[in-house]
């Protein structure tokens, strides 16, 4: 599978159990995430992807550019 196609299957499961996950329990602190939510994580994991496309295309991926 290609780096494409990885990702969009990435951010179809991301969707999917978002869309499953109120939006109360998505801005809920997680102990298990040390403090932070579920939808901060989310964002995290999506600002690395965004990172990984724009860098795939340059040639340099740079997770410090998120």
């Amino acid at each position: 599978m290609d780096v494409r196609k990885a990702c969009y299957l990435i951010l179809d499961q991301i969707g999917s159990i978002i869309g499953q996950i109120s939006e109360e329990d998505l801005s809920k602190p997680v102990q298990a995430f040390t403090g932070i939510t579920i939808g901060q994580h989310f964002r995290h994991s999506i600002e690395f992807l965004q990172c990984l496309k724009i860098g795939y295309k340059r040639g340099v991926i740079n997770y410090d550019d998120r």
